[in-house]
């Protein structure tokens, strides 16, 4: 296990060529940018702007039991998800956006579990994609950045 604090560390607002989470190994994989930048869309739609960008990343949860977290206190500055790759590797799209949905409304909207999109256990998929802009509106809906 590697010890760093995953969720979120804080840096400045100043811009470099590379980053930190790049230099630990820690840059954000390709394949969450289409789910944080839907993220963002929706919440914009929401009238929620201005989300600070999230690192997500695959690696070790802390959890025996965990698929994707953010380590306690680590929403503080830089806002950080793990993501277990090979449970990402065994979900449909819909569950793929929901999964980012759910980890950065803990992220970057401070949201506790709840019934919806923060649900403790993922929804099905098939509910989701049923349901998906009522739950898209509830999980908005309240949110506080």
């Amino acid at each position: 296990m590697k010890s760093v604090f995953l969720i979120a560390l804080l840096f400045t607002n100043v811009t470099y060529a590379f980053s930190l989470g790049e230099l630990l190994g820690y840059a954000n994989d390709a394949s969450f940018d289409k789910y944080e930048q839907s993220f963002v869309q929706e919440a914009a739609k929401h009238g929620i702007t201005g989300l600070r960008k999230a690192r997500i990343y695959f690696g070790e949860t802390f959890g025996k039991d965990d698929v994707a977290e953010g380590p306690p206190g680590s929403a503080v500055e830089r806002p950080t998800v793990i993501v277990d790759e090979k449970y990402w590797n065994t979900l449909s799209d819909s569950s793929k956006e929901l999964l980012i949905f759910h980890e950065l409304g803990h992220a970057l909207l401070h949201e506790n579990h709840q019934p919806g999109i923060m649900e403790h256990i993922l929804l099905k998929r098939e509910y989701y994609e049923a349901h998906r802009e009522e739950l898209l509106n509830q999980f908005f809906k309240n949110a506080q950045p």
